[in-house]
């Protein structure tokens, strides 16, 4: 059995539901400046599949979402051995990626550091496809949010992810 990289089944995982569910707006450019104003808050996300995996040893979980203009997230969940390990895999999503649109730490509620946060814009493997993807790590856990819109990806964080 071949063996893929976290962001080639991400890739397949978004595909595989864009031809299911016929997205529109799979072009849209993260290189956009976004603004998020208060229409934006209109639209809801909904959970449309579930699934787990396992990949060396480390269970993934991969959530997906729509949005009620239709355009689909996929959320990743994994668990990393150790601290450093997360810190690792953010930093190898941040070299493979077109551009680090930001780079910053994550806070949990008090304000203490626990890990990094990173909003990049990446291209699928066959460079036909642009998304957004925001990376973060807090301890051991490392989460993934993809979308091709950048807009929606900052949107389900300030709706869904925000503590």
């Amino acid at each position: 059995m071949k063996k893929i990289c976290c962001r080639t089944f991400l890739t397949l995982c978004y595909f595989l539901g864009a031809v299911l569910w016929g997205v529109a707006n799979m072009n849209e450019s993260a290189s956009a400046y976004v603004h998020l104003g208060q229409s934006d808050e209109k639209i809801t996300f909904h959970h449309t599949l579930g699934a787990l995996a396992e990949e060396h040893g480390v269970l993934i979980s991969i959530s997906d979402f729509e949005s009620s203009d239709g355009v689909r997230l996929s959320l990743q969940t994994r668990t990393c051995k150790t601290r450093k390990a997360a810190a690792l895999a953010v930093g190898r999503l941040k070299r493979e990626a077109v551009r680090v649109i930001e780079d910053s730490h994550k806070v949990d509620k008090e304000g203490r550091t626990v890990g990094e946060r990173v909003l990049l814009e990446t291209k699928s493997e066959d460079q036909k496809v642009t998304g957004a993807e925001l990376v973060w790590s807090d301890g051991s856990t490392l989460r993934i949010l993809y979308s091709p819109s950048l807009r929606h990806v900052l949107l389900f964080e300030r709706q869904r992810l925000r503590e």
